[in-house]
């Protein structure tokens, strides 16, 4: 069972905005399964102390106590291994389980209308389609509503990667191909596909990413920064899931944009 202590509680108090809106939903993932890749859950050098990504510069601190696991604290990735040894005292105070705390909701919330402020009725469509400031974390979208936002030519084949005009301006990816997106993209072997990995790559700028979450509902998960390519498969291919051995021809690495 996941739960929650008052240290972690007040260890949020000391999150900028920005992260604080991410922790219901990383919570409702490490209820759900903490075994889900992007969540990178691992021991530590203690034995019954853990570690989970809340995303990809912020780390939470649990403690297992025989079968729950306590949520202790959240922090930068350095600073939360760094008070490893001051959780080991906060694990003796009071934990509950998640559900008597929070409600955790089946799916997030949808994206609301975005429109031109002269004209209510009219799509907005930013003119710099990598460059979108109105899209919010955790926000739902359709596979219509992001074709029409982003604009992306059908002619130019690939699943994951859409491209206007000779840039990627987004990635829609799905977790049981990818799954440790957003922070990695497994490239298939297709020329098309090993095409557009190398446009991303030669872009300075982030893109937003979708992530699949069901039938039509493509989550957010905010803007990533192209970081390397790695193209030995001895370095990367033991760590491919058993579906994607075969078909992978290299990895892509993404930073996340603040």
């Amino acid at each position: 069972m996941l739960k929650v202590s008052l240290a972690f509680f007040k260890s949020l108090a000391d999150l900028p905005p920005e992260k604080i809106r991410k922790i219901p939903k990383f919570v409702r993932m490490l209820h759900e399964n903490r075994h889900i890749p992007s969540l990178k859950f691992e021991r530590l050098a203690s034995a019954d102390l853990f570690s989970a990504r809340v995303d990809y510069s912020y780390r939470a601190i649990l403690v297992q106590r025989e079968d729950d696991y306590i949520l202790l604290r959240v922090d930068k990735h350095d600073e939360a291994y760094a008070s490893v040894g001051q959780n080991t005292a906060s694990s003796q105070s009071i934990a509950l389980p998640i559900e008597s705390l929070i409600q955790i909701p089946p799916t997030l919330p949808k994206e609301e209308p975005l429109t031109h402020p002269e004209n209510p009725l009219a799509p907005k469509v930013p003119a710099d389609f990598s460059q979108n400031t109105d899209l919010r974390d955790g926000c739902i979208y359709t596979y219509e509503s992001l074709k029409e936002r982003f604009k992306w030519d059908d002619q130019k084949p690939g699943y994951y990667l859409r491209e206007n005009n000779g840039r990627i301006v987004c990635a829609c990816l799905r977790a049981e191909l990818n799954p440790s997106a957003p922070w990695e993209i497994l490239v298939g072997m297709s020329e098309s596909n090993i095409r557009q990995a190398e446009l991303l790559a030669s872009q300075s700028s982030p893109i937003p990413i979708f992530i699949k979450l069901a039938e039509n509902q493509w989550e957010y998960w905010g803007k990533f920064r192209f970081e390397r390519l790695e193209k030995d498969q001895e370095k990367y291919g033991a760590a491919l899931p058993p579906e994607r051995r075969g078909n992978t021809s290299m990895v892509m690495y993404l930073t996340a944009v603040e």
